[in-house]
């Protein structure tokens, strides 16, 4: 399967892609981000994009959602905090 990467797309409801293996990353805005546009941009890539973004995948994506409340859709698959495989089809991706 390709890999897909989803870069400054909604995520709300890629949770179960994301854990499924459709969507391999996500690069989403930081929303606890303290970012002031005033401010000189860090020297350091990797500071810089942390500062802004977060990248979601599947091995960050439990705590990224428990850390964000309302980030993503409630999902069948979650069951206080584990996680249950389903076979689910997506349109185009299965």
């Amino acid at each position: 399967r390709p890999k897909l990467i989803v870069t400054n797309g909604q995520v709300y409801e890629l949770y179960d892609p994301i854990i499924q293996g459709y969507v391999n990353a996500v690069v989403h805005y930081n929303p606890s981000s303290e970012y002031n546009f005033e401010e000189d941009v860090p020297s350091d890539v990797t500071e810089a994009f942390e500062k802004r973004y977060l990248l979601i995948d599947a091995d960050n994506i439990a705590k990224i959602a428990a850390e964000n409340e309302g980030m993503f859709a409630k999902s069948p698959i979650r069951v206080k905090g584990t996680f249950q495989v389903q076979a689910r089809s997506f349109d185009g991706l299965a």
